[in-house]
């Protein structure tokens, strides 16, 4: 049962009225003030010289006849100019006014065009350059020799568990004469990252050994950085079933290390994110 005071409420059937606003009421006859827009005959002579001269500046160019845009210009029931900036505003009786009150953007002088500078080299670089023919040169170079230790490898770990390394010494043929160098190298693995002093010598060098131990330099001549080829292999067939994920993959890498409790350190600070690109 509905109350009294709502059942007292005026109600209609179905969608009810719809609501109005009320008209306003105007003035029907037309009452509006026509103003006069000062210093536009000034402002448009200054414009003609301005594009003079502009046309003698860049050696002529397609001449507008004023007389045929000034036959143009329309006017009202009074015979007076209209003017152009907007509705309702007239012209008559247009007198100069003063420099000071013009616009600064009429009378600012337009920049000459000059002709473009073409970028440099080192700017819209299109090819190689220098640096980068030799890293080329260098990789070249290098490839043919680690086949060798890499079919080597192959063949050994076909059908058998990946060992841990340990003694990463070169297989020397003249242990006695060949100098030594050792060197420190950070290496990537499935699970975890370690350092490891590779021994080389003169009949077999760092990447040389490095790759028979299953390790792929990532750079030809002094490299401080090493990622198991079984990793290049595993990323290879994920790029060959997929896009090219090397960013995921890198940081999925360096998560998997992280999660395992191998952080990167140095003398002064750890970093979780030890390779941008890994499998470079």
């Amino acid at each position: 049962m509905l109350s009294k005071a709502r059942a007292k409420q005026p109600a209609t059937k179905g969608f009810g009225r719809v609501y109005r606003s009320p008209k306003k009421r105007r003035d029907s006859h037309k009452s509006s003030t026509y103003v006069a827009c000062l210093g536009l005959e000034d402002k448009v002579c200054r414009l003609k010289e301005k594009l003079d001269e502009l046309q003698v500046r860049t050696g002529g160019g397609d001449i507008v006849d004023v007389e045929e845009e000034e036959g143009n210009v329309q006017f009202n029931d009074n015979g007076e100019e209209a003017c152009s900036f907007g509705e309702g505003f007239l012209i008559h009786n247009s007198s100069p006014i003063p420099n000071e009150w013009m616009e600064e953007d009429f009378f600012r002088d337009a920049p000459a065009s000059l002709p473009r500078t073409p970028l440099s080299a080192k700017d819209r670089r299109i090819g190689p350059d220098a640096a980068t023919d030799l890293l080329y040169d260098q990789w070249k170079a290098l490839t043919p020799r680690l086949i060798d230790p890499l079919l080597l490898f192959l063949s050994t770990m076909k059908g058998t568990k990946y060992a841990p390394l340990s003694g990463l010494r070169s297989c020397c043929i003249q242990p006695d004469l060949c100098e030594t160098k050792t060197r420190k190298v950070l290496c990537l693995f499935f699970d975890h990252f370690d350092t490891f002093d590779i021994i080389s010598c003169e009949c077999q060098d760092l990447p040389e050994t490095m790759v028979s131990y299953g390790l792929f330099p990532t750079s030809p001549t002094q490299p401080r950085m090493a990622v198991s080829i079984l990793v290049i292999q595993l990323y290879h067939a994920l790029f060959e079933c997929s896009c090219d994920a090397i960013n995921a993959f890198a940081q999925a890498l360096n998560t998997f290390y992280g999660r395992r409790g191998f952080i990167h350190c140095n003398s002064k600070v750890c970093y979780p994110i030890i390779v941008a690109k890994p499998s470079c």
